[in-house]
């Protein structure tokens, strides 16, 4: 068997781990158990085709702050394959410092980023390559994927073929049964999209994972259990908190100067990528302790500005002018959360409502670390950095990276999964995908989403 055809038709009890979710945590996660003889069932709400019905109906939600007008939603994939079907192709593992907040160094999950390449059919390189810039500067950049993996069809082989991952297509995870402790999910209620539900128990060796997204994990573990008011996991009040993205400010600077500004060339079997500069650790401790990515984009001379022109009659045909592109951190705060709804989708799961502000505490670090580098430009007589005001305090844009929401940590009273992914005080649940993250770093989180499923995998087969 591999897709099956109804819920009539699942036998829960034959599988040894249930995944919902089929984004790039869940088949990565399937991947991996499946090579290892495990057997798991994927349960996702779309179906193998993105259905714009199905994508409205199931991921409407109330915005509030930045990122609004349905930005969480669209980002937010409802069919096999999930949000990869959106992604940009674009890669780089977070930083030793990112991981400062974590109950997991970067140590840790370091071998699985080059299990994350592997399955994204990269380079390793891309995991180790960072290289000296200007003083106080490092050169790290983005690995682009054009024709990035679209997960749907990398595995459709889950869909067709007979092996030890089975999918259930067009079916929501509506509720999480916990035992009368709260240390086990010992039931999980299933519907389908023609009104057919079902509630389905769990075996005691069974475990489940959500991988259903930053909103998706939320919603399931916000949604109250059965003859209860808490959630699944939320006896601590802790989900739907430290709802983060990457704020992004686009050409909110420039780099002008001297031709020696020019970044290094990574190696030549690193591939395709964009230019991008971050305060060393030094600096990043100086300016804010957030991660900053500075993308340069090489551009013609401004004649218009009177500066650029002196610039580049001083330096006499040695002159260089680059955009920045600000890709930023965003610090962790509790009251950035996704909460619940009253309206319900056509499941009868409650629709989210968000909030999340990108305030001043994600801004100024942004200008010093900028000042900081205009400081060292000048220093050197390599040049100017120009910031504008203008763009940098306007509504930022972001790049539909949902990240929080379950924050990994070692304390139940402010995060929601231990170390190894596991819910607090449950024995068989555990969540994968950016909703673990306890800080987002400034990288795209798909590499450290693969990286992080999986670590989760060795750890349900005893191999971590």
């Amino acid at each position: 068997m591999a897709q099956i055809s109804s819920l009539s038709a699942l036998d829960p009890s034959a599988y040894d781990i249930i995944i919902v979710g089929s984004g790039p945590a869940g088949c990565s996660l399937a991947d991996r158990l499946s090579a290892k003889g495990v057997s798991c069932l994927i349960i996702e709400t779309g179906l193998n085709a993105y259905n714009q019905d199905i994508q409205t109906a199931y991921t409407a939600m109330d915005t509030r702050g930045h990122f609004g007008d349905q930005h969480w939603a669209q980002h937010w994939i409802r069919a096999f394959g999930g949000t990869s079907m959106v992604w940009g192709g674009w890669c780089a593992p977070l930083d030793e410092q990112d991981f400062e907040a974590w109950p997991i160094t970067r140590s840790d999950i370091r071998p699985y980023y080059d299990v994350a390449a592997d399955i994204l059919k990269l380079d390793r390189v891309i995991n180790s390559y960072d290289a000296a810039y200007l003083p106080g500067f490092r050169f790290k950049p983005f690995r682009t994927v054009y024709g990035a993996m679209r997960f749907g069809e990398e595995y459709q082989s889950f869909l067709t073929a007979p092996g030890s991952v089975d999918v259930l297509l067009g079916v929501t995870v509506t509720a999480l049964q916990p035992d009368a402790a709260r240390n086990r999910v010992v039931g999980v209620g299933l519907h389908q999209q023609d009104g057919t539900a079902r509630r389905v128990s769990l075996r005691d060796e069974q475990r489940l994972v959500l991988a259903a997204g930053g909103m998706g994990n939320a919603q399931l573990l916000l949604n109250p259990a059965p003859d209860s008011e808490t959630g699944v996991g939320n006896e601590t009040d802790q989900v739907g908190r430290f709802l983060m993205e990457h704020p992004h400010y686009i050409n909110t600077a420039a780099l002008v100067g001297r031709r020696r500004l020019m970044p290094p060339t990574p190696p030549a079997n690193f591939g395709d990528h964009v230019q991008n500069i971050l305060a060393d650790r030094t600096t990043y401790a100086k300016t804010g302790k957030l991660s900053v990515a500075m993308e340069l984009v090489e551009r013609e001379l401004n004649p218009r500005d009177r500066v650029e022109r002196f610039l580049r009659d001083k330096y006499d045909g040695e002159f260089i002018a680059y955009n920045i592109n600000i890709r930023s951190e965003m610090p962790a705060s509790p009251d950035n959360r996704v909460t619940l709804a009253p309206s319900r989708d056509p499941s009868g799961l409650p629709l989210l409502k968000t909030m999340c502000m990108a305030g001043s505490d994600t801004v100024r670090p942004i200008f010093a670390v900028l000042e900081a580098l205009g400081k060292t430009v000048m220093a050197r007589d390599d040049g100017r950095v120009f910031i504008h005001n203008e763009t940098l305090v306007s509504n930022p844009s972001g790049g539909g990276h949902t990240m929080g929401t379950t924050a990994m940590g070692s304390d139940p009273r402010s995060s929601v999964v231990d170390a190894n992914c596991k819910v607090h005080r449950y024995t068989n649940l555990y969540v994968a995908g950016s909703s673990v993250f306890t800080s987002g770093g400034s990288a795209n989180p798909t590499l450290t989403i693969i990286a992080l499923a999986a670590r989760l995998a060795d750890h349900l087969t005893g191999a971590a």
